[in-house]
């Protein structure tokens, strides 16, 4: 009889820690906070190195130059909630080369405008997600990839 009761317990705790556990899987996602945050290279958000945006206008400037190229990298970039546009400064370069670091990826769903028109290259390992509000302007040619890194003119550029 013991066994029984003791089968009947671990299964209730078995079932309550499944119903805990798709709770916070499907509540935690939607509770994350929505955040552009530079992530090196000089790059800049809102201003500052190693700035993050939460809401509003993010505006985006910096970087490192390399011939007719802009580096860009993130530690997160994130636009499902709070943010409502993205402005990237081109300086005037032909590609813009964009690396996202977060495990979690890139979400986008909000417009991306650079100020000038440029090439826009995306890298982000962790995957990228483009949601219906997503737009972009003044952009040439855009690629995204989940590739760590990509050769430019003679050297290799790696996102890590």
């Amino acid at each position: 009889m013991k066994i029984l009761s003791t089968r009947k317990r671990n299964f209730r705790f078995y079932a309550l820690t499944f119903q805990l556990t798709a709770f916070y899987s499907l509540l935690l996602p939607n509770l994350a906070a929505a955040q552009v945050s530079a992530g090196g290279l000089r790059t800049r958000v809102n201003g500052s190195a190693f700035g993050t945006c939460i809401s509003g206008q993010c505006t985006i400037n910096g970087g490192s130059r390399s011939g007719p190229n802009l580096l860009q990298k993130f530690n997160s970039f994130d636009t499902r909630k709070g943010i409502t546009k993205i402005k990237l400064d081109t300086q005037g370069l032909d590609n813009i080369v964009v690396g996202v670091t977060s495990g979690s990826g890139t979400f986008l769903n909000k417009p991306l405008s650079l100020s000038a028109p440029a090439n826009l290259f995306w890298l982000s390992p962790g995957g990228i997600w483009v949601g219906n509000d997503a737009m972009v302007s003044n952009v040439n040619n855009l690629l995204f990839t989940t590739a760590i890194g990509m050769k430019i003119g003679g050297n290799f550029y790696s996102i890590f």
